[in-house]
């Protein structure tokens, strides 16, 4: 029996939550519905997560359904876009934050634009934040296709 080390988060009883725990994937009777709510940008933390995430979605753990981007920097939504495009996932619904707060300088969403020989590093199709539908209503639409109770949020 294979186990899974899951470092940042448990999943029993289909709940994700902030610890860690071993658990056996054969628990798990069908893949945990995730949106990931993310500040991406500021720090690596939020760029491990959703590796994580994506990584646990191949394993069939979970299903990652949309991912909402809490920061205003214009890089911000293309970076989750070519984060889930490097892992084949190219279609995960983005949301981008509506508000009017100021972006805090990152060190590393500017690698969204990096060229090799003229062609992207990181391919992705969304180019600026404003190329993404808004946080809240992809959440709206996101959550009144599923069940009652049936979608985590992290």
């Amino acid at each position: 029996m294979n186990k899974i080390l899951i470092s940042s988060f448990v999943l029993s009883c289909g709940v994700l939550v902030g610890n860690s725990q071993i658990i056996s994937p054969t628990v798990i009777p069908r893949p945990i519905k995730v949106i990931f709510d993310t500040d991406i940008g500021n720090d690596v933390d939020d760029v491990l997560a959703l590796a994580m995430l994506h990584t646990l979605q191949s394993r069939g753990v979970c299903e990652l359904l949309a991912v909402t981007v809490t920061n205003p920097d214009e890089k911000a939504v293309p970076f989750v876009d070519a984060i889930n495009t490097f892992y084949h996932r190219p279609n995960i619904p983005i949301g981008r934050y509506e508000g009017s707060l100021a972006a805090k300088p990152s060190k590393f969403l500017s690698l969204v634009d990096a060229k090799d020989g003229g062609r992207p590093r990181y391919p992705h199709h969304l180019r600026k934040a404003s190329d993404a539908a808004g946080a809240v209503s992809l959440l709206r639409k996101t959550l009144s296709g599923q069940p009652d109770g049936s979608v985590v949020i992290i």
